[in-house]
């Protein structure tokens, strides 16, 4: 099968880095893959795509959108005035998605599969090809915020009850969706915005993340050390705060315990790097790609997560697949994903709707409940094992090659 996989970039992030995965392993599975970002591929972007293919980078094709070099963009301007006088204002810009949309068709695809709403939109758009669309959390992330942990800014048209919709946006998404008509999501919550569209014959399937079990590397520290470790995007809902104040309230009374934190870099992370300084059993460690040398060495993740777009997080898969048990939030899947048939591999902690000092308090008595007892931890260890095996990247791409051929069969 011809598939190209498509997203806004190939950054550090849960999506990107499941696209990657997952494109990878259809890849080392024989089909011909080709990676399209909607954005210009950024260097360092590109350096993180042929880490994670390896000797396989050679046989995927890249696609990125048009660029028009500086002399003919000046001309692309000219005649973008010309025609905003006969009232076709984005003539250059369609110019240039039709040249991208070009680059996709010669690749000669099966199948079009697409990971973030606004790739999701383009590939809707003139596009015969079969598409499936995968959710991460857009959907439901751009249906009520004005605005997020990023800066950026939707139009808000309606308030209904306590929450803000976005009609704007659920205008937009009933189009892609209306238009693609396939669906595959990996958390119920994705599936909030078709209370608020009106689509037949929408073709859904809900399957989790793949990862691949990788070998662990020796943990060459004494024993008589606990690592507590949390790694994320460096945004303030994603629960920073609330853990490192959790984990001050321990530190003094458990001596051998360590607070190691990995994080893209933001103007948030630097606060509180500024903010924490002083204390020398918390280490700000920043952007650690690829993550396993930093899971080798912790015995804990803690991650107090109120992320709106959250959906399935990453965090929580590699710690498990690590043999790591995690304390984290009733939100999106994660009670999920921490279980498996009755077997636990981690602790929900609730804290929605209570004040930060009780949400400090609550992921503090989590946190001290592994410290007191190393036997509840070690059995937890174990669990992992067998909770883990939900996101076997086999079962993943099994799963998502059953539905891909359901698709191109019905547009034979």
């Amino acid at each position: 099968m011809r598939i190209v996989f498509g997203i806004n970039n190939f950054d550090n992030a849960g999506a990107e880095n499941f696209m990657l995965r997952l494109a990878k392993y259809f890849s080392f599975k024989g089909h011909e893959i080709a990676l399209f970002s909607l954005f210009p591929i950024e260097e360092k972007h590109l350096y993180r795509v042929k880490i994670i293919f390896g000797d396989t980078f050679s046989s995927v094709e890249l696609i990125g959108p048009y660029l028009p070099n500086r002399f003919l963009d000046f001309f692309l301007w000219k005649i973008n005035r010309a025609a905003m006088i006969v009232g076709k204002l984005d003539w250059r810009k369609e110019f240039i998605e039709n040249k991208t949309k070009q680059k996709i068709i010669n690749f000669k695809p099966d199948l079009l599969n697409s990971h973030l709403f606004e790739t999701d939109d383009f590939f809707s758009k003139d596009l015969t090809i079969p598409h499936v669309i995968s959710m991460h959390g857009p959907y439901e992330y751009y249906l009520y915020k004005d605005s997020n942990d990023d800066g950026e800014l939707d139009q808000i048209t309606k308030a209904t009850g306590n929450k803000i919709l976005n009609n704007n946006f659920i205008e937009r998404a009933e189009k892609v969706l209306s238009k693609s008509k396939n669906v595959i999501y990996c958390a119920d919550k994705n599936l909030e915005i078709l209370q608020h569209v009106e689509i037949s014959n929408l073709i859904l399937e809900k399957i989790y993340y793949g990862y691949e079990r990788k070998e662990q590397s020796v943990k060459n520290r004494e024993v008589t050390q606990l690592n507590i470790g949390m790694f994320a995007r460096g945004v303030e809902s994603k629960g920073w705060d609330i853990l490192i104040a959790a984990f001050l309230r321990l530190e003094d009374k458990y001596e051998h315990i360590t607070l190691m934190l990995a994080f893209s870099e933001t103007n948030y992370m630097d606060y509180l790097k500024l903010k924490y300084a002083k204390h020398e059993k918390i280490q700000f460690l920043g952007l650690i790609d690829p993550i396993d040398e930093f899971l080798s060495s912790i015995d804990l993740v803690a991650f107090p997560t109120y992320y709106p777009g959250e959906s399935l997080p990453n965090t929580i898969i590699e710690s498990l697949m690590f043999d790591i048990p995690v304390i984290s939030t009733q939100h999106a899947e994660i009670p999920n994903m921490i279980q498996y048939n009755g077997v636990l591999a981690g602790t929900i902690v609730n804290i929605q709707g209570v004040e930060f000092d009780e949400q400090v308090k609550r992921f503090s008595d989590a946190i001290e409940k592994y410290l007191i007892n190393p036997n509840f931890l070690q059995e937890q260890k174990e669990n992992c094992k067998i909770v883990s095996n939900q996101f076997e990247m086999d079962t993943c791409y099994n799963k998502y090659l059953d539905f891909f051929s359901k698709v191109t069969n019905q547009n034979l």
